[in-house]
């Protein structure tokens, strides 16, 4: 899909959204991803999120009990 194809769909999607806190937190999401050099290509990222959610699905992945004994605050 072209870039202008992907604006006016996801304009329209926006518009007709009712849930103020799912468009904060897509504007949150936007800025962080604009404000942030990425490390991956599209595909790459792309896959990178679905490893993560099957890793979640099955069970894997730390909690933030296990994360923070490994890497405690300073």
């Amino acid at each position: 899909m072209a870039t202008l194809e992907l604006k006016a769909q996801f304009q329209k999607e926006i518009e007709n959204e009712q849930d103020s806190s799912v468009i904060e937190r897509v504007q949150a999401y936007y800025r962080r991803i604009k404000t942030t050099p990425c490390q991956f290509s599209s595909e790459e990222l792309i896959e990178e999120v679905r490893r993560s959610v099957e890793d979640e699905r099955n069970g894997g992945g730390k909690s933030m009990e296990e994360m923070r004994r490994k890497h405690p605050r300073k």
